[in-house]
């Protein structure tokens, strides 16, 4: 009978403790920096073309989004 309350007692603070961990950010999203283009402003006419240059993005990511952009100019 002592063992089924222990179990049950540790099962209890090992799941608060695990809600816990849950609740709080980890510190790698927290400190990367927010994706920026190298131009705020750009005004193109019909014909011109300018290729923009991201910063702070990682290169999966930017991968990503040019297949996306390709497939949507087919």
């Amino acid at each position: 009978m002592k063992y089924n309350a222990i179990i049950q007692r540790s099962m209890a603070i090992v799941l608060i403790l695990c809600a816990v961990a849950g609740l709080f950010p980890s510190t790698a999203l927290a400190a990367s920096k927010k994706p920026r283009l190298n131009m705020k402003r750009l005004e193109l006419t019909v014909d011109d073309s300018f290729q923009l240059r991201v910063y702070n993005m990682k290169n999966a990511t930017r991968r990503l989004i040019s297949r996306a952009m390709k497939r949507s100019y087919r």
